[in-house]
């Protein structure tokens, strides 16, 4: 019997009705794995008006729009290493447990010693 193959994506987000005291919109990452969907916040905002939908960062050429788009970066390629992790070892893979293992709520076998 043949495992059937999931689907797998991450997207970055803003949520413009719920602007930070400095106007910024808050910036979400949403992991969606068959159907399932949980998304966290990135504890970081962006002006709205910078922000590319399509592209999913920012297109300011600030210092600080510059170095959101750095972080969202390292943060898609973290979230792909663990689901691929997860893979490589057989465990249960949902959205929940990528996140988890993302914020260091759980451990992994890269984390040990």
């Amino acid at each position: 019997m043949q495992q059937r193959k999931s689907t797998f994506s991450v997207l970055f987000f803003i949520k413009r009705k719920k602007l930070l005291k400095n106007g910024d919109a808050p910036v979400y990452v949403r992991v969606t794995i068959d159907g399932r969907f949980l998304e966290i916040s990135m504890k970081r905002g962006v002006n709205p008006k910078t922000w590319n939908e399509k592209r999913q960062r920012s297109t300011g050429r600030d210092r600080l729009s510059l170095e959101l788009n750095d972080y969202l970066d390292d943060t898609l390629a973290r979230i792909l290493k663990i689901h691929q992790r997860f893979i490589d070892e057989k465990k249960l893979i949902n959205p929940k447990t990528i996140l988890d293992a993302y914020a260091g709520r759980i451990r992994t076998s890269e984390d040990a010693p």
